[in-house]
């Protein structure tokens, strides 16, 4: 695989072609506009998840074939197919274009050569997830960032030819395609004093006796509340009037928090973020753009810490002193335009907070919870660790360690086994906020500015 170190100092930018793949090319500084340039009033973004931001990007710079990063190496990969129109100096440019202030931080552009570019694979995707989710044993499908190509989860290898012949027929090149051995993903349904007021991450358990994770403390509507899974209800993607209590349900009920008011159901079809094309769920299954509910809280006290998540200590529930008030994080902003490579943390009442990084954006996940069988689409897959009872819990980016304030970028959902190992999965905050489908705009921030 040829590459391109690209440094960023004060010295002009460069114009520079793509066959010059192993020259050493130095270009400005990248810039940091003041909002994304799709950014709308009142903060809401118009492309909504990551792979419209690389089909914004794709549309000015034909070549482009994806890109990831590498925090270590302070280094973001970039795709670029050979032939096609489209230099080093104007991808740089693009990618800030449609990024703007939300663009990744690192300093130096590594180019990689592509073989497809990421409007090819997008294209791809549209006419090979309708034919092949929907096959038995097959569990998951999606853009792999970062390899350049399409990714096909499936249980067994018999299953991998049965894809194999339908990609043939579809026309898809048979090296576009990672077809990798993977299980159905599980929801997982449990940090536990009792502690008031609700802070994100916190153990919950619903009246039907499912445990799980306080997502965060919202306002939705003017309504004061909080997010958790769809399926820590006691129904699955259906509204039931679930009564939640924090930490379990108590008898006289004296740690009862809320009850549940939102829980959208399952769809034979819909559109999450992909544009004017409308998803067919497949297999007779229902979907969602996001495993999520609201809640709304008992009284308005108990929202009181608003914009704040327990913060146990690294890879535990718990922490040193006591609950009142617990040691936090600060959400300062949501963002869902975070890529493959970049560090994520999740806190989980049962799995308590582990880190890890974005492995597969926007892919389509077959699950299976409590005898309900769906689709989440457009999830994100992660290395973090996780456990039982964590389904529902925060997922962000700490964007300063020294205030210990985070972005949120979406809510634990479950995990899927690929090739051995277990990966989690979490919906994003865009799908949530999805207005259609799911919940709908929320206020997060602890300032209330998001």
């Amino acid at each position: 695989m040829k590459t391109t170190a690209i440094n960023h100092t004060s010295g002009p930018i460069k114009s520079v072609p793509f066959v010059m793949a192993l020259c050493l090319f130095l270009i400005s500084p990248i810039s940091k506009p003041a909002a994304w340039s799709q950014d709308q009033p009142g903060g809401q973004v118009a492309v909504s998840n990551i792979h419209d931001a690389f089909a914004e990007i794709g549309m000015k710079v034909s070549g482009f074939g994806g890109m990831f990063v590498d925090e270590e190496k302070n280094t973001l990969y970039v795709y670029l197919v050979p032939g096609q129109p489209g230099d080093v100096a104007e991808l740089d440019q693009a990618i800030t274009d449609v990024f703007g202030s939300k663009r990744p931080p690192e300093h130096h552009i590594a180019v990689l050569q592509g073989q497809y570019t990421f409007l090819e694979l997008q294209d791809w995707y549209s006419h090979m997830r309708p034919r092949v989710l929907p096959m038995d044993g097959v569990v998951l499908t999606g853009i792999d960032d970062g390899k350049n190509r399409l990714k096909v989860g499936v249980a067994t290898s018999t299953v991998a030819s049965a894809v194999q012949a339908e990609l043939d027929a579809l026309g898809i090149p048979r090296l576009a395609v990672n077809i990798v051995l993977a299980g159905e993903a599980t929801a997982e349904g449990s940090l536990t004093d009792r502690i008031r007021p609700l802070f994100g991450g916190l153990n919950i358990q619903a009246d039907g006796g499912e445990e799980c994770t306080l997502g965060v403390v919202a306002i939705r509507q003017g309504k004061a509340g909080f997010v958790t899974a769809s399926h820590c209800g006691n129904k699955p993607f259906q509204l039931k009037g679930t009564i939640f209590s924090q930490p379990l349900n108590t008898s006289p009920d004296t740690t009862q928090i809320g009850k549940e008011t939102v829980n959208p159901p399952l769809l034979n079809a819909l559109e999450c973020g992909r544009g004017a094309k409308e998803v067919k769920c497949s297999g007779g299954r229902g979907c969602r753009c996001s495993d999520s509910l609201f809640a709304e809280v008992n009284n308005g006290s108990l929202a009181d810490a608003l914009g704040y998540i327990a913060r146990p200590d690294l890879n535990k529930t718990t922490w040193a002193g006591g609950n009142n008030p617990p040691p936090t994080f600060k959400i300062t902003a949501k963002s869902a335009t975070y890529m493959v490579g970049q560090s994520i943390t999740k806190v989980g009442a049962t799995g308590g907070r582990t880190e890890g990084k974005i492995t597969d954006a926007c892919t389509d996940d077959k699950l299976t919870q409590r005898g309900v069988k769906y689709e989440l689409l457009c999830v994100n897959e992660a290395d973090y660790t996780s456990a039982g009872g964590d389904s529902g819990g925060p997922v962000f980016v700490i964007t300063s360690q020294d205030r210990n304030e985070v972005t949120l970028t979406g809510i634990h959902a479950g995990g899927v086994p690929i090739d051995g190992k277990k990966f989690a999965v979490y919906s994003t905050i865009d799908q949530i906020e999805n207005a259609t489908t799911e919940l709908g705009p929320l206020i997060v921030c602890a300032d209330e500015s998001c």
